[in-house]
């Protein structure tokens, strides 16, 4: 079967980006011809599945006119056009054969909207009413055209109902390569991996340090993105807290494994692969009691889901497992079983057999 991948960027880190390397890696190895079509690649990204891939570059490439692009560009040979990141999902509405990977609806346009508009100065605010009045009603459309749209988990399929009206949508979960991570030594550093973004909240996890006890502990940040400028200014002169910025995977994995936990606490996160691949390595995440942490992190057990998440609070838990490692790898074992269940090997196969199915389904079965 000849199947088109449609993106707006490769190159960069994050969930959705492993994902789809993850998803086109194992459609070739399935004897599927995969080909993308993006307005911007980095042959540098981490995910070197990429590197092994067509990749047709759709033009003009600006990104104020990305939205655009999407809207208007017709496929034409491949059996299922598969879309996800917004304005990608765009293709959706010419391209029959579409299959929509939903890793939520724009949060911008929906839940996050009054968030983003207070966290935004002047001219953002106009370029946020802008977008909202110009696309959100396309976006809308365009899941509703979708041949066929998967959520990647419960909490966007309950986004999906609510903001799409479309209430026969499945899940897909994502995954994990399980084998391809390790367990190594529980060492004095815990680790934060997001892109630094205001809605990743990395800013509660630096000030946190401020509280911790054990002053021996540091925290290491991997990420890269348009909050770093202030968090280095939060951070100032803490030698204790350092920035890694965009790692390749095995160095992350590296670091994983040593670490004594992980903290993760995005705003209402989608779903969020980060307990996942630390219980991978045999550790638990401390995390936040909202959105799709709830699905990846058992409180208690294989991680903490911290209630009105603070600086103060995620200082706790640091000083918990630090002052007692016995517990940590406790709950890191009890992590590392959990994460079992979202190998990829076990998901995969479920997901070829939905886009395989796109060829047979009927157009707008999603509409209510």
């Amino acid at each position: 079967m000849r199947i088109a991948i449609v993106e707006p960027f490769i190159g960069g880190i994050g969930g959705s980006q492993k994902v789809v390397a993850e998803l086109a890696d194992y459609l070739v190895s399935r004897g599927h011809h995969v080909e993308f079509f993006v307005q911007k690649y980095d042959s540098n990204t981490p995910y070197k599945q990429f590197n092994r891939m067509k990749i047709n570059l759709l033009r003009p490439s600006s990104k104020i006119l990305s939205p655009l692009v999407f809207l208007f560009k017709k496929i034409k040979g491949f059996d299922v056009v598969i879309t996800s990141n917004f304005p990608s999902n765009f293709a959706c509405i010419r391209n029959k054969n579409s299959f929509f990977i939903c890793y939520s609806p724009r949060r911008y346009f929906y839940d996050l909207r009054d968030y983003s508009f207070r966290q935004a100065g002047l001219i953002g605010k106009i370029v946020l009413l802008v977008k909202i009045l110009l696309f959100k009603q396309i976006d809308i459309l365009s899941a509703r055209k979708a041949k066929s749209l998967v959520c990647i988990c419960r909490n966007v399929q309950k986004r999906v109902e609510k903001y799409y009206s479309i209430k026969t949508s499945k899940i897909l979960y994502c995954g994990i390569d399980s084998d391809k991570y390790k367990q190594g030594k529980y060492k004095n550093y815990i680790l934060s991996v997001s892109r630094f973004v205001d809605a990743k909240r990395i800013d509660l996890i630096v000030r946190s340090m401020k509280f911790v006890k054990d002053k021996n502990l540091k925290l290491l940040l991997v990420g890269e993105g348009p909050e770093e400028k202030n968090l280095r200014r939060l951070v100032g002169n803490n030698k204790k807290i350092i920035f890694l910025g965009k790692v390749d995977e095995n160095h992350l994995k590296e670091l994983y494994s040593n670490c004594l936990a992980v903290v993760y606490v995005p705003l209402d996160e989608d779903y969020g692969l980060i307990p996942l691949e630390a219980g991978a390595s045999g550790k638990l995440t401390m995390g936040v009691n909202e959105g799709g942490l709830k699905e990846t992190i058992i409180n208690n057990k294989t991680g903490f889901l911290i209630d009105k998440v603070s600086p103060e609070r995620i200082a706790e838990k640091i000083d918990l497992i630090a002052k007692d490692k016995n517990l940590a790898k406790k709950m890191g074992r009890a992590a590392k079983n959990y994460s079992l269940k979202f190998d990829w090997k076990h998901l995969l196969p479920k997901w070829e057999k939905e886009i395989i199915a796109v060829k047979n389904e009927k157009r707008n079965k999603n509409k209510e």
